[in-house]
């Protein structure tokens, strides 16, 4: 029998050599909601 793929597919069908962290995740969490507050602010509509 055929060995099964370590790579899997998420639902976009790219390929995802490996799940990231539970870290990682919310690193790039921090990292977009920083983005969008800026880009609100750059805007005009940041409301705190």
């Amino acid at each position: 029998m055929p060995k099964p793929q370590t790579v899997t597919r998420n639902k976009k069908g790219f390929f995802m050599p490996e799940k990231p962290s539970y870290e990682e995740l919310e690193q790039r969490v921090k990292e977009l909601e920083e983005k969008f507050l800026e880009y609100k602010k750059a805007k005009g509509e940041f409301r705190p």
